[in-house]
C-alpha cells in the first residue's frame, strides 16, 4: 500500500476482450487493490465480452439509452462517441488527481479539460495514429477514425500530456518521430488465462488427436494480425508434417475472408475458428496446442506470447511486435514471410525438447517478473514524482510583505480594501460567532471580524504573516485583542474540533495551493465547520481573463514566468471553482467582480525589467475592459465568465452533525 493516495480516472472509448482495454481494465483493478482509487470512464461497455476482473470494477458512463445506442452502431458511435465521453469525464473530472487516457479520442479529452481543470494527464500509448488508405480501410468507421487520428489536432491534444507511458520501445520510437516527445516503457503485465480441456469445443479435441503439430493463433481476425501469413505456412508444412493444424481464436471482419481463403488452399479439414473465448476459458487452447502464433505487422504489444509462456508454451512471433523487446530468449523470431515462419514452425519441430526447456524458463520469467502490482506500482511511482508538494513557506517572507502590502501600489491598496468589504458583507459577522479566518496574511481581515464582536482564529501557512498579524493585534485595545487568535498552521491538519466554527473565511488562499492538497484542505474546512455554517472564498484571478494575456506577454518578452508564477500556481476559472466549492457539500452562490482596478498595469507598476511600452499596453489593455461603458456589460451579462477579476462564492454548508 502506497502511503500517498491518488485518485486516477482512466478514459477508454469502449471496454472489450481486445489487448488495450485489457491492459486498462487490469490497470484499474490493481490501481485500487494497492489503495488508491481509479475508474473507467466510457462510452459501453461490451458486457458479454469482458476481460477478467472486468465486472469487478466501476464504470462511468453516458445515459443507458445512448450507450447501448452507441454500441449497436459505428456511424452513432463516430457521430456521437467523442461529446458523450467528453461529457462523462467532465462531470467527474472534479473528483480525480489524475486523467489517464488511454486509446482515441481520449488523449483528446483528457488535453481539452486539462486546460480548464488543471489536471495531470498520461497518456498511455498503445500505438500511434497513422491514416489509413481508402483501399486499405475494413469499414468507414475505421477510415475516418485514423483520419482524425492522424491530424494536426492529435498532436496538439499529446503537446498538453504531462507524461507518456508505451507499452515497447517501439512505440516509443514512434512517438518521439510523431510528436517530438519522450515517453516511459512500461510493458503491459500477465494475464492469467484459464480453462479446463473437458470443456473445449470436440473439434478441437479431435484436431488435438489427429494432430502432431497443433498451432495457435489468438486475436482479432484483422489483416494486421496476419492470420493468411498462418495459413500459408500451414500449408507449406503439409509437406513436412501432414497432420499439422491450427486453432484461431477470436472475431474480427476478416472471419469470411479467411474461411475462404482456408477452403481455397484446401485447409479447411485443418482449420478451426473458434471465435471469441473469454479469458477465463481461453487458458485450455494454450494448455492443449503444441506452438502458438504472433506473425502480426506493427504490432505495439501482444499479451499473447507472455500468455502462452505462462502455459509453457514457445511461439513464433514476428520482428514487429513490441514483446518480442522483453521475451526475445524465449520465442523464435521470424520475418514475415511464409517461407521464413514455415521454416520456424519447423525448427521448432526438430527441436521440441530444447524449445521445451525455453518455456519453462520463460514461465519463470513472466510469472516472476511481469505482474500487474509491479506494473502499477511502477505506473504509480511515476506519476507520483509529478505531482507538486506544496509551495514553499519561505516564498511568503519579508520581502513578500513588503512588495504586496506595506510598498503596495495605490490601486492595489484599494483592490484589497474593496476585497475586505466584500468578504463582511458576505460573511454577515454577528458578536460571539466563532470565525476562522483561513490564510489570514497580516490579520486585516481577522480584525475587521473582531471589531464587529466575532472569536475569530486566524491561521497562515506562513511564520512571517503570523509574526505581522500579531503585532498589528498589539495596537488594538484589549477587549478586541482578546477576541483573535493567530497561529501559524497547515490548513491539512488544522487543530481544532469538529464543527468548531459558525463561519469559515478564505481569502487569496485557492491559488497558492496545488490541487491534490487542496482536496485535502477542503475536507478539512468541511470538517471543522458547523452544520449550516457558512464557508466564504475568494480567488483571483480568473484564469480565463489572465492566461492569454500571461502567454502573449512571456512571448514577446522572452520569459518563462512572472514573479506571482511561483506562488500563484492554481488559478481558477469559473467552472472549477464552482465545483471546487460543491465538494464542500452544501449551497454554493458563485459571484463574479471586480474587485479592482489598473488589473495588468497596477501589478507591472513596480516591475523594474518591464520594458515601458509593455505597461503602456497593459494600460490600454485594462482601459479596454475596465472602462464604465465595457465594466457594465461585462459584469452584467455571461461575459462575466471569461473577463470579470475576481471569483467569489459562499458555500451554505448542509452536513449531519
Amino acid at each position: 500500500m502506497h502511503k500517498n493516495k491518488l485518485k486516477f480516472l482512466l478514459i477508454q472509448p469502449w471496454i472489450s476482450y481486445r489487448g488495450a482495454e485489457t491492459v486498462s481494465v487490469n490497470q484499474c483493478y490493481y490501481l485500487n487493490k494497492l489503495g488508491h482509487e481509479a475508474k473507467i470512464a466510457v462510452i459501453f461497455v461490451d458486457w458479454e465480452r469482458l476481460p477478467e476482473r472486468g465486472d469487478e470494477i466501476e464504470y462511468l458512463l453516458p445515459a443507458k439509452f445512448l450507450s447501448q445506442a452507441c454500441s449497436r452502431s459505428r456511424f452513432l458511435l463516430f457521430l456521437l462517441g467523442p461529446a458523450l465521453l467528453f461529457w462523462v469525464v467532465l462531470k467527474n473530472i472534479s473528483n480525480f488527481d489524475v486523467l489517464n487516457p488511454h486509446n482515441l479520442p481520449a488523449v483528446w479529452i483528457a488535453a481539452l479539460l486539462e486546460k480548464i481543470y488543471g489536471k495531470t494527464v498520461v497518456w498511455t500509448a498503445h500505438g500511434v495514429p497513422k491514416k489509413v488508405s481508402w483501399e486499405e480501410k475494413k469499414s468507414l468507421f475505421e477510415y475516418l477514425v485514423w483520419l482524425f487520428g492522424a491530424s494536426k489536432f492529435d498532436i496538439w491534444a499529446v503537446s498538453k500530456v504531462d507524461l507518456i507511458f508505451t507499452v515497447s520501445a517501439k512505440v516509443s520510437r514512434d512517438i518521439k518521430k510523431r510528436y517530438g516527445k519522450d515517453s516511459q516503457v512500461l510493458y503491459p503485465a500477465l494475464i492469467e488465462t484459464k480453462g479446463s480441456l473437458e470443456r473445449l469445443p470436440k473439434k478441437v479435441l479431435a484436431l488435438r488427436n489427429k494432430s502432431k503439430l497443433l498451432l495457435l493463433q489468438v486475436g482479432n481476425l484483422h489483416s494486421q494480425k496476419r492470420q493468411t501469413l498462418s495459413l500459408e505456412a500451414l500449408k507449406g508444412l503439409q509437406k513436412v508434417e501432414p497432420t499439422a493444424s491450427i486453432i484461431f481464436v477470436g472475431d474480427g471482419p476478416d472471419r469470411r475472408y479467411l474461411e475462404s481463403l482456408s477452403e481455397e488452399l484446401g485447409l479447411s479439414k485443418r482449420v478451426f475458428f473458434a471465435g471469441f473465448v473469454p479469458q477465463g476459458k481461453i487458458g485450455a487452447y494454450y494448455e492443449v496446442c503444441d506452438l502458438n502464433l504472433l506473425p502480426a505487422v506493427a504490432e505495439s504489444f501482444s499479451t499473447t506470447p507472455l500468455e502462452a509462456l505462462s502455459h509453457t508454451k514457445i511461439s513464433v512471433i514476428s520482428g514487429e511486435t513490441g514483446v518480442l523487446e522483453i521475451i526475445s530468449n524465449f520465442v523464435l523470431t521470424s520475418n514475415i514471410n511464409p517461407d521464413d515462419f514455415m521454416r520456424k514452425i519447423s525448427s521448432f519441430i526438430k527441436k521440441r525438447e530444447l524449445f521445451a526447456m525455453k518455456a519453462r524458463e520463460g514461465r519463470t520469467f513472466v510469472v516472476r517478473e511481469l505482474t500487474w502490482e509491479k506494473y502499477c506500482m511502477q505506473f504509480f511511482d511515476a506519476v507520483n514524482k509529478l505531482q507538486p508538494r506544496e509551495v514553499s513557506a519561505g516564498v511568503y517572507d519579508k520581502k513578500y510583505y513588503r512588495l504586496h502590502y506595506a510598498n503596495a501600489t495605490e490601486p492595489l491598496l484599494k483592490e484589497r480594501k474593496v476585497r475586505l468589504e466584500r468578504a463582511l458583507k458576505f460573511a454577515k459577522i454577528a458578536p460571539n460567532l466563532n470565525v476562522l479566518d483561513l490564510g489570514c496574511g497580516n490579520g486585516e481581515l481577522s480584525v475587521m471580524f473582531a471589531k464587529k464582536g466575532a472569536k475569530v482564529w486566524g491561521v497562515d501557512y506562513s511564520k512571517e504573516a503570523v509574526v505581522l498579524a500579531k503585532e498589528r493585534r498589539k495596537k488594538l485595545p484589549a477587549r478586541t485583542a482578546k477576541n483573535i487568535h493567530f497561529a501559524q498552521m497547515d490548513a491539512k491538519r488544522l487543530a481544532f474540533d469538529d464543527n468548531f466554527f459558525d463561519q469559515i473565511i478564505c481569502l487569496d488562499v485557492f491559488e497558492h495551493i496545488y490541487p491534490r492538497q487542496l482536496r485535502k484542505i477542503i475536507l478539512e474546512m468541511k470538517r471543522v465547520v458547523r452544520p449550516r455554517g457558512i464557508i466564504v472564498v475568494e480567488t483571483s484571478p480568473n484564469s480565463f481573463y489572465l492566461k492569454p494575456f500571461s502567454l502573449a506577454a512571456k512571448k514577446v518578452l522572452g520569459i518563462k514566468r512572472f514573479e506571482s508564477d511561483q506562488y500563484h500556481i492554481n488559478v481558477f476559472n469559473y467552472f472549477r471553482f464552482k465545483t471546487t466549492l460543491q465538494s464542500l457539500g452544501g449551497r454554493v452562490d458563485i459571484g463574479l467582480y471586480n474587485d479592482g482596478h489598473q488589473f495588468f498595469s497596477s501589478r507591472l507598476e513596480t516591475a523594474k525589467k518591464i520594458p515601458s511600452w509593455i505597461k503602456l499596453i497593459a494600460g490600454m489593455v485594462d482601459f479596454a475592459f475596465e472602462n464604465p461603458f465595457s465594466e457594465k456589460i461585462i459584469l452584467s451579462t455571461p461575459l462575466k465568465i471569461f473577463l470579470a477579476h475576481d471569483l467569489w462564492g459562499v458555500v451554505h454548508i448542509r452536513k449531519k452533525v
